[in-house]
C-alpha cells in the first residue's frame, strides 16, 4: 500500500523518497562560480563587465531550470529566492 506523500514530504524528499537539500553542482551553477571568482581578481573592466554577464545568465538559467524542474519544494523555492534576488539587483 503506497501512502499519499504529505507537503513535508514533497518539499524535502525526491520522488524516491530521499532527502535532497544539496545536490552536486551542474554546468550552470560551476560557471556562474568560476565566473564570479575571475571578476574578483581580473584588472580589467571589460573583462570583469563580460564575466559579469555570463556568471548572471548562468544564475539565471540555474534558477529557471529549478523553479521548472527542482526535485523537490526546497529546491524550487531556492530558485524562486535566486531569480527574485536576480530581479531586484537588476532593477537597482
Amino acid at each position: 500500500m503506497v501512502r499519499n506523500a504529505t507537503f513535508w514530504d514533497k518539499f524535502w524528499r525526491d520522488k524516491y523518497g530521499r532527502d535532497v537539500i544539496w545536490q552536486k553542482p551542474n554546468l550552470f551553477l560551476s560557471t556562474w562560480f568560476i565566473a564570479t571568482v575571475f571578476t574578483w581578481f581580473l584588472p580589467f573592466v571589460g573583462i570583469k563587465r563580460g564575466l559579469g554577464v555570463i556568471a548572471t545568465v548562468a544564475l539565471l538559467t540555474w534558477s529557471l531550470l529549478e523553479i521548472g524542474k527542482g526535485v523537490n519544494y526546497f529546491r524550487r523555492l531556492i530558485g524562486f529566492l535566486i531569480l527574485v534576488i536576480l530581479i531586484i539587483n537588476r532593477l537597482h
